[in-house]
């Protein structure tokens, strides 16, 4: 597995080709980025470039177009959907309909839950807002 870090090196300046010699340039690369950018940063770059399924390159084009609204103007059951879909895109895009983006969405808010972002009446309240 790769850090965010390294992912977005990877994207901004390398193809997705494996190679060794990539893989090294990637470790100066990554090196340079924690260097000069804020992991608040870092994540916000990696935010913009990752897929988000249904050709979503970056979450403004991805919020933009599943929710029409600006990422600031989520609802937090927008923005766990969102954050559920960069694990497996192509598997989670709303596309494909609900059943597997709303078990991933229920990961998600599990995680705010016991990380304490939110409490568990929140995710209980995005919960009940799922399509079924």
């Amino acid at each position: 597995g790769s850090t965010i870090t390294q992912q977005v090196a990877k994207n901004i300046y390398f193809s997705n080709r494996p190679s060794l010699t990539r893989k090294i340039a990637e470790v100066f690369f990554v090196w340079d980025l924690e260097a000069d950018y804020t992991k608040k940063e870092i994540f916000a770059m990696y935010a913009n470039i990752i897929y988000y399924g249904d050709l979503y390159y970056g979450i403004k084009p991805a919020s933009e177009g599943y929710f029409n609204k600006s990422p600031s103007d989520l609802t937090l059951y927008e923005a766990t959907v969102l954050a559920g879909l960069p694990q497996s895109p192509s598997r989670y895009q709303l596309s494909n309909g609900y059943e597997l983006i709303n078990r991933r969405q229920k990961l998600v808010l599990e995680s705010m839950v016991e990380y304490g972002y939110i409490t568990e009446q929140e995710m209980n309240d995005v919960l009940a807002q799922q399509p079924k």
